[in-house]
C-alpha cells in the first residue's frame, strides 16, 4: 500500500506541474500588498521660502491632509492613478498670480509624487 500512495502522489504532482512553465511556481508579491502596491503624494507649501502651516490639500475622493508647522503635507496609501489635488489657502495668504489651487498628480506604485505650492502673503495680513 505504501508504494501505491507514493506512486499516486507522484502522479498528482506531475499532473500539477505538467501545465506549469515555472513562472508561477512561487508567490512573489510583497506580503501585505493586497496585490496592488500603493504610492503617495507629498509636498511643501511655502511663502518667501518659509513653510506655511495650515494649508489644506485634498483629493477628489475627500482624502485630505494639512500642512504641518513647517509647510509639509503627505497623502499616503494611494492606489496608482491620476489625481486632482485641491489647495485650501490659509487666511493671510494668496496664490501666486497665474497659479491655480487645483493640480493634477500621477501616483505610481511604490513611489512618491511631489507637488509643491508657492503662496504670497496678503498685504496688511501680518
Amino acid at each position: 500500500m505504501g508504494r501505491r500512495r507514493g506512486w499516486t502522489t507522484g502522479l498528482l504532482v506531475g499532473a500539477l506541474l505538467a501545465g506549469c512553465d515555472g513562472s508561477n511556481l512561487f508567490f512573489t508579491e510583497p506580503v501585505g500588498s493586497g496585490g496592488g502596491a500603493r504610492g503617495s503624494i507629498r509636498g511643501f507649501v511655502a511663502s518667501d521660502g518659509l513653510g506655511v502651516p495650515g494649508a489644506g490639500v485634498s483629493l477628489q475622493d475627500s482624502t485630505t491632509a494639512t500642512s504641518d508647522g513647517v509647510g509639509n503635507y503627505r497623502l499616503e496609501g494611494l492606489p496608482p492613478a491620476a489625481y486632482r489635488l485641491f489647495l485650501r489657502v490659509p487666511p493671510g495668504y494668496g496664490l501666486v498670480p497665474g497659479d491655480s489651487a487645483v493640480r493634477t498628480a500621477t501616483v505610481i506604485a511604490g513611489q512618491t509624487t511631489i507637488v509643491n505650492w508657492q503662496l504670497l502673503r496678503n498685504a496688511g495680513a501680518f
